[in-house]
């Protein structure tokens, strides 16, 4: 009987250590850290306790055991358990009860518990203390034990989906928690309310807002200090658990219910930023888009890290069409592997990576792997935007998305992680929609090209119009060389050709591949007539034969270029790949504050302007006479200026 006393004494001192005495046989797993902290708060002093922590926290669980301790130790006099219905209540009720019907070591403490009132809805101990329940929305009349009202009060999921869908639900909900409810309770009762966030507006929200109310939140993961992500109860929910857990939801369209069930985040359904119904899927095959790839590394390559996130996308107009997108758990390897791996499938404007501590880490091994194979890669390094938060920076691809511009080739099995991701948002990882946001950034292109009925491809080139090379150079032994037909109807891209060695290695294999003996005429920007062309490319055209004709300036050129898109076709050639590139998009629009970048796309275009004629005259090249031009020196020069037939 000492002995029993003594360990009566130590657990009414210590009421944690009962917990785990009594109950041991309830919790199979390890318990999480925050458990201690829950159940503190759940026997403390402190009048209001609100837990809002994640499903299958054990949550309910503990405010069960605590309610049978208090019970034993005559904490309380009268202790009322509230459901969302009655039903629930009864269940909650009849957990307390089982364990002090069949729990041994309660029998042999405190002896045998269900001596007196035992009933489906109330139950009262041989110590006189009673335990109640009752559902939401019913009379608290008769509640009373004795000459004792409530003083301990077990609150679980109080509000449902449906009372948390509408104002009026809600509404009803905190009318009976603070008319009905709380009036009936004593003066200075325990509240402890167990609750899932079902709305922003709902009554738990709410309290948790509020100075009286004592509220531990807990979600099944978290960052720690080095931003790293734990999970909330690693022997019960590993980060693989949750991946897994989260990608179900996802792919059956309830990502709001793993946030308010297991992030423990309130969201209306009018509060998502992005809507898998605004999600567009297409088979859509690539011709002549430009493409653009972007990054976003993760500093390290562990699961417990951020993904690294990447995109390869092009915009045909409005719509931005996404080809690829993923996020993995790469090695810097890995990653340069990938880039290179799009550079050869897609022959990109830019290979595009968010270098925020990353720049040096990324640039020498690009830089190294490029001189080990010799295939230069079009790699931008792009600072992360300064003035955004990483979220609001996401957020500028809602518009796009809710006017159904964003289209997914290949659907979401293609695009899984980015589905995901986007459906969190904003939770969750983000690696993958924080590349998307970069392709929000690009600059405009050049010509606006919005019909796609006006770019067609075609296999073979027309019998019959004006066949011409045109052929530009950097200055700095880059060239680009493409063979041109206009017709009244349309403007031809035949074929194209760039190289950064000779300018014999650039024109020989196009001609010679294009079998165009017949084709006497090379186009060059007026730069390559000075005294000494330093590029080589005149003497180059002359040495194969071809007449050099000089071209408009690049600034006339532009206009009748541009006008000429407005209204005609642009017809695309199989063997043709930089032209329409730098047509469609691969050309930026003039930015006063920002150079355009050295791409060969630039060349291309500086080459077409030149070749541009007065866009209602007929051409003719065949006649020498009818195209000598003379300089203000005296010296002529065959010119691509156009002379009209007669």
């Amino acid at each position: 009987m000492l002995i029993r006393e003594k360990i009566l004494h130590l657990l009414a001192r210590d009421p944690r250590r009962a917990v785990e005495m009594l109950f041991k046989h309830r919790h199979p797993q390890e318990d999480a850290p925050f458990h201690k902290q829950m159940e503190e708060l759940l026997f403390s002093d402190r009048p209001n306790v609100l837990l809002m922590l994640f499903r299958g926290s054990a949550k309910t669980t503990k405010a069960e055991e605590v309610m049978i301790i208090g019970a034993l130790f005559r904490m309380y006099r009268n202790g009322l358990i509230i459901g969302d219905n009655q039903p629930r209540a009864i269940e909650r009720l009849q957990a307390v009860k089982h364990e002090l019907q069949t729990n041994e070591l309660i029998e042999r403490l405190f002896g045998r518990q269900d001596t007196r009132t035992w009933q489906a809805t109330k139950i009262v101990l041989p110590n006189n203390v009673a335990i109640q329940c009752l559902g939401k929305g019913q009379s608290l009349r008769g509640t009373k034990h004795l000459d004792a009202r409530p003083d301990f009060v077990f609150i679980d999921d109080l509000e449902d989906e449906e009372d948390a869908a509408t104002p009026e639900g809600r509404e009803k909900v905190a009318n009976w928690f603070f008319a009905t409810l709380k009036p009936a309770l004593t003066p200075n009762p325990k509240i402890r309310m167990c609750a899932t966030p079902l709305n922003p507006e709902s009554l738990p929200v709410r309290l948790a807002q509020s100075p009286d109310w004592e509220t531990m939140t807990v979600p099944i993961e978290y960052l720690d200090d080095q931003s790293v992500r734990q999970s909330a109860w690693p022997s019960r929910y590993p980060l693989e658990w949750i991946d897994a857990t989260r990608l179900e939801y996802a792919r059956h369209g309830r990502s709001r219910q793993f946030e308010q069930e297991f992030l423990v985040r309130a969201r209306a359904d009018s509060d998502r930023v992005f809507r898998r119904e605004t999600f567009t899927a297409s088979a859509r095959v690539r011709t002549y888009e430009p493409v653009y790839a972007m990054y976003d590394p993760a500093r390290t390559a562990n699961k417990t890290s951020a993904h690294t996130g990447f995109v390869v996308y092009s915009w045909i107009g409005r719509k931005l069409v996404i080809w690829e997108s993923g996020g993995h758990f790469w090695l810097p390897d890995q990653m340069i592997d990938h880039m290179f791996g799009v550079a050869e499938r897609y022959d990109p404007v830019e290979i595009g990576v968010e270098q925020d501590g990353l720049a040096e880490f990324l640039k020498a091994p690009v830089q190294k792997r490029m001189q080990e194979t010799g295939v230069s890669i079009p790699v931008a390094y792009h600072s992360a935007p300064r003035a955004l938060a990483k979220d609001d920076f996401i957020k500028a691809l809602q518009d796009t998305f809710n006017a159904r511009l964003v289209e997914f080739v290949g659907g979401e099995a293609a695009h899984q992680d980015l589905y995901d991701q986007l459906d969190m948002f904003p939770t969750g990882r983000k690696d993958v929609p924080n590349a998307l946001a970069y392709a929000m950034r690009r600059p405009l292109p050049k010509y606006d090209l919005d019909d796609p009925a006006r770019v067609v491809t075609a296999a073979t080139p027309p019998a019959h119009g004006l066949r011409y090379v045109v052929a530009a150079s950097d200055g700095l032994q880059v060239y680009v060389a493409l063979l041109v037909q206009t017709q009244s109807d349309a403007l031809h891209v035949e074929a194209d050709a760039y190289s950064p060695g000779t300018p014999q290695e650039l024109l020989e294999p196009l001609l010679r591949r294009l079998e165009a003996p017949y084709v006497r005429t090379c186009i060059l920007p007026p730069d390559h007539f000075a005294d000494i062309d330093a590029t080589g490319l005149r003497p180059a055209v002359n040495a194969l034969r071809l007449r050099p004709a000089m071209g408009l300036s690049p600034q006339d050129g532009e206009g009748h270029l541009r006008e000429r898109l407005s209204r005609l076709s642009l017809v695309v050639h199989t063997p043709a790949r930089w032209a329409v590139r730098a047509l469609m998009g691969g050309v930026p629009r003039l930015d006063p504050f920002r150079p355009p970048p050295k791409t060969p796309f630039l060349l291309i275009d500086r080459a077409l302007c030149s070749a541009m004629l007065a866009p209602h005259a007929p051409l003719s090249l065949a006649s020498s006479s009818a195209a000598l031009r003379q300089l203000p020196d005296g010296r002529k020069y065959l010119s691509a200026l156009p002379r009209t037939l007669n």
